[in-house]
């Protein structure tokens, strides 16, 4: 497969390094003399949510609506994933107390704390703890 510098016979000697952007003027590819080509993808934020190189190397990642990264994942394994998780904000009821669940996290704690306008207590969990220490 050709390059986007090789098929529209691209002078790097007297142009440099090819660079295209988009409407929004984020760049979108980029070639070198040395044959390698970056590619890349922006949400209709301006975030980066995809990255590719001549290696073969990707990443991608997702943003929430505040703009912040909730996951990522490349071509190697790497992956981080800190989208919301369907059991957040669930309230459960146990021996007449309501708990609701408020964050789910990877540190493997659970915390619980009041809520002062729901009047629930809220706890913190890791997603792969099941039970709730119901000592005060």
């Amino acid at each position: 497969m050709k390059t986007i510098a090789g098929q529209i016979k691209w002078d790097f000697q007297t142009n440099g390094s090819l660079v295209i952007r988009d409407k929004n003027g984020k760049e979108i590819y980029s070639e070198y003399l040395s044959g390698h080509w970056i590619k890349y993808k922006h949400d209709s934020k301006g975030n980066q949510i995809y990255y590719e190189n001549a290696t073969g190397f990707w990443a991608k990642s997702e943003y929430d609506s505040g703009g912040n990264q909730i996951y990522y994942e490349n071509s190697i394994g790497a992956i981080c994933d800190n989208r919301p998780k369907p059991c957040q904000n669930k309230v459960i009821e146990i021996e007449g107390v309501k708990y609701k669940l408020v964050r789910v996290s990877r540190e493997g704690f659970l915390e619980k704390t009041k809520n002062k306008t729901t009047g629930y207590r809220d706890w913190e969990t890791d997603r792969k703890s099941t039970r709730l220490n119901s000592s005060h």
